[in-house]
């Protein structure tokens, strides 16, 4: 699941709405983005308010490369 470089938008959408099953920051992680896909999935997408905010942001974090 490490494909940091030019990561498909539609499956990092697929992640992100899978934090309703308590996968928090798995789309962090498919974009990688490691250490902040750490801090959702251990604080709950930072109450929840993370994940929202993401709402926003994941197609532009899968549209680039990370590195």
């Amino acid at each position: 699941m490490a494909v940091a470089h030019g990561s498909d938008k539609g499956a990092a959408w697929i992640c992100w709405i899978l934090c309703v099953v308590g996968l928090f920051g798995l789309h962090r992680f498919y974009t990688g983005r490691w250490f902040t896909g750490l801090i959702w999935l251990f604080t709950g997408g930072l109450l929840f308010v993370g994940q929202i905010i993401d709402l926003f942001f994941v197609s532009s974090m899968a549209g680039k490369p990370r590195w």
